[in-house]
């Protein structure tokens, strides 16, 4: 990919004119830069890419919404309500129930900075692998 763009550089006479390149963060990108930096000897990755900055606030305010959004949506989650009581004793909780109270379980556990980074902890303590909990799956 990046003898393509060193082709089209070289088409439009301005390969001498490129200081800087500014794309978003996808690993394709570092991958892209690095081969241009072989390409284009006067060119350095270093100095020459610039992550895009509306990218990066892009980001950060979809994970500042989500969990805003969760914390909105779901009530405090009370441990010792009859419904767990009842999941624990094997009561016949149906799966909604439990689907919906494990639900609202994950959303406490995201939406507390705390509860996160202690989770993380006990799992390195433990040497588990460190597996994010999915609170929903994002489709189109």
């Amino acid at each position: 990919m990046a003898d393509v763009l060193v082709k089209v550089l070289n088409i439009y006479g301005i390969r001498e004119s490129i200081n800087c390149i500014t794309a978003d963060n996808t690993t394709v990108n570092d991958g892209i830069f690095l081969d241009l930096e072989l390409e284009m000897r006067e060119w350095s990755q270093e100095n020459g890419q610039i992550r895009c900055l509306a990218h990066v606030l892009n980001l950060a305010a979809q994970t500042v919404l989500k969990t805003l959004r969760s914390e909105a949506e779901e009530p405090e989650v009370d441990l010792a309500t009859d419904g767990q009581r009842d999941l624990l004793n094997n009561n016949g909780v149906d799966p909604a129930t439990a689907l919906h109270k494990l639900r609202q379980i994950l959303a406490k556990i995201r939406s507390s900075n705390f509860l996160w980074e202690s989770l993380q902890e006990d799992a390195q303590r433990k040497r588990l692998n460190w597996l994010v909990p999915i609170l929903d799956i994002r489709v189109r």
